[in-house]
């Protein structure tokens, strides 16, 4: 080869970062993985919570940890809403009380190096499952099912964004994030955590998440009663504020005896049972009302801070008879000898005379005194307590016996002993009792009654269940659950079934009524019977049944108006006017002529039918035993945050 074919080989470049074949390049991004997602509270120091998030893998920034344990049967946590987080202060802050949960991320490299971890973008999100009962809304409940700004969930506040982006620090942390719930029980809520799009490589890393969240709130209560009575725990109450989301949770019991009370009041809540129940027992039985409820509140009885941390405690006073005082009519009564029965004529009073009176200090005898004739009357004395006596075979609770010769007074003279020769006539008004299943008062104070013998077999008043109906409705009407008008929650109307009236104290709920009533509440259940005597101008008339008519109410007799007077007894219909009746004729009531206003505290009938709701006014055989549909919602959405 001639040397004029040969190149002169050229220098390398010698241009910085280069190589002697390619041209200059960017530095490699770093590569980031989201190493943790924790759920913190800080109490003395900053911990992490074991539970609805995966357990912390790096533990040197954050060495502390407790744990969540109430959890529903999905497995999902609960948090109780109403209860403050720091209501033992903060050195015991409780991470599952509170709307607000805290939490926070990590990031790693790829290369497991730890230089350059700040500045990296999170992305935490939120994702809400409503609570079944706000997924499809009943336009007679909602104004907006979406709830208010303050009722929504959201991060930094409440009603705040779904999503939230922060930036770690040069140890890969983020700065705490606050996530509020909702207000809506059952209301379940997952957040997780992933690198923001921005960050290399994001769209190829999955996100890390958390179990789910699910509202809800808690309450406790203590159970006071007599010694050695059998009370049980009201636990089909508990269950039927599971149904919204509400823990109901015995804390203790506190039995009282007679010398718990105060004297007076020992000898007016003991009784002999035969004193308020008709053929009851010689045994005693605690009586508790208007005369002496509020001694079972008081600190010796009503342990409001056991067990602490329990903000809202109510005490559950359960009793055999729930009496309280009230006072008969006068009456006017023909003795013909001393321990004669009269039956009390009750006025508006109660059904029951016992023996001393409920009221601290009163007498029994209100009014009292004798006359040997009627007309015209003469006052010869006074009758006081000790002429009074309640036999305990007596088959109405408003007889007494009077025996005028056990310290009655005459104004001259002797008191004369009556005989059926020579009656002497009485007059006697006294303080009687009315009897109740239920109250609640005060601030967190129940009255219940059960009575463990009653028939558990079918619907029985203050047996099991109806104890049970008892509890948790009186703690309704604690927890506002069937609101007046105007005083609903936001985002809802007004209660569409709620009503004051027809016999009942405090706001109710008609629920299940609607079924028996037309539009505008005017009542459709009828009542049909027959003639079965030829009567001739007669104004009672034998009929074959008498259930379902009422008096002063309008029929058709055959067809021809009439209007009835009072229903006698099963079979015997007495009208305004007298007319001939034949056999057979029909006899019909029509009732949607008669509207009821629920809200009428004045009325009373017709009488209104059963109703299915717990939060119906009276004791009602066809109660289904739980909340109705409508009121859970409004419980649901019921701050709930005190008494």
């Amino acid at each position: 080869m001639s040397s004029s074919n040969t190149k002169t080989p050229s220098k390398p470049s010698t241009t910085s970062g280069g190589s002697i074949t390619s041209a200059s390049q960017e530095c490699p991004k770093i590569k980031y993985l989201l190493a943790d997602l924790v759920e913190v509270v800080v109490q003395n120091e900053e911990k992490w919570v074991k539970g609805a998030a995966k357990n912390l893998t790096d533990t040197s920034a954050i060495k502390t940890s407790l744990e969540r344990t109430d959890k529903n049967q999905d497995g999902n946590f609960k948090q109780y809403i109403n209860i403050d987080r720091d209501v033992e202060g903060q050195d015991k802050r409780h991470p599952e009380y509170g709307r607000e949960i805290t939490f926070r991320a990590r990031v790693k490299r790829g290369d497991n190096k730890t230089e350059e971890l700040g500045g990296v973008k999170i992305l935490f999100k939120s994702r809400c499952k409503k609570a079944a009962n706000r997924t499809t809304p009943d336009s007679k409940i909602w104004i907006d099912a979406n709830l208010s700004v303050d009722q929504r969930g959201g991060f930094g506040s409440k009603g705040g964004a779904a999503e939230t982006t922060v930036q770690t620090d040069d140890k890969g942390w983020t700065a705490p994030v606050s996530f509020f719930l909702s207000q809506y029980a059952g209301d379940q809520f997952g957040i997780s955590a992933e690198l923001d799009p921005s960050v290399n490589a994001a769209r190829r890393r999955p996100p890390k998440l958390t179990k789910k969240y699910v509202v809800w709130r808690k309450f406790w209560y203590q159970m006071t009663y007599a010694k050695g009575f059998a009370a049980v725990q009201p636990v089909k109450a508990e269950e039927a504020y599971k149904e919204v989301f509400a823990e109901m949770v015995k804390s203790c019991q506190k039995e009282f005896e007679e010398g718990d009370l105060p004297n007076d009041l020992q000898k007016r809540t003991f009784f002999k049972e035969y004193q308020v129940k008709k053929s009851g027992r010689d045994i005693k039985v605690a009586v508790i009302g208007a005369h002496n409820k509020e001694e079972f509140g008081k600190g010796k009885l009503y342990k409001k801070d056991d067990p602490k941390g329990a903000p809202f405690k109510a005490n559950l006073i359960i009793c055999e008879y729930q009496c309280d005082p009230t006072c008969s009519a006068l009456g006017k009564f023909k003795l013909e000898a001393n321990g004669g029965v009269v039956r009390i004529t009750p006025g508006g009073g109660g059904g029951i005379v016992c023996k001393p009176a409920l009221s601290p200090g009163s007498k029994l005898v209100v009014k009292g005194e004798w006359s040997k004739t009627l007309t015209p009357w003469h006052r010869g004395g006074n009758i006081i307590d000790s002429c009074l006596e309640i036999d305990k075979n007596r088959s109405d609770t408003l007889t007494v016996k009077v025996d005028l010769s056990k310290g009655a007074t005459a104004t001259r003279g002797a008191v004369p002993v009556p005989s059926p020769e020579h009656p002497v006539y009485i007059k006697l008004k006294v303080e009687t009792a009315k009897s109740f299943l239920g109250e609640s008062f005060g601030v967190g104070q129940i009255l219940c009654v059960y009575r463990p013998g009653a028939d558990n077999t079918k619907p029985t008043p203050a047996n099991e269940q109806d104890y049970n109906n008892t509890v948790a409705h009186e703690l309704g009407h604690m927890w506002n659950q069937v609101p007046e008008p105007h005083q609903q929650p936001a985002s809802m109307h007004d209660h569409p079934l709620q009503y004051v009236a027809h016999g009942g104290s405090g706001s109710h709920c008609r629920y299940g009524m609607q079924l028996l009533y037309k539009k505008n509440a005017i009542v459709s259940k009828d009542a049909r019977t027959t003639i079965t005597k030829c009567a001739s101008r007669a104004t009672t008339h034998t009929v074959a049944s008498t259930t379902g008519f009422y008096k002063d109410h309008k029929v058709k007799v055959n067809g021809s108006s009439k209007t009835v007077l009072e229903v006698k007894d099963t079979t015997h219909l007495k009208f305004t006017e007298s007319f001939t009746a034949k056999k057979g004729y029909a006899v019909e009531q029509k009732m949607s002529d008669y509207p009821v206003d629920w809200n009428d505290s004045n009325q009373n009938k017709p009488v209104p039918y059963n109703g299915d709701c717990m939060m119906y006014h009276s004791f009602s055989k066809k109660c289904s035993n739980k909340f109705c549909r409508i009121c859970k919602a409004y419980l649901q959405l019921q701050d709930m945050s005190s008494f």
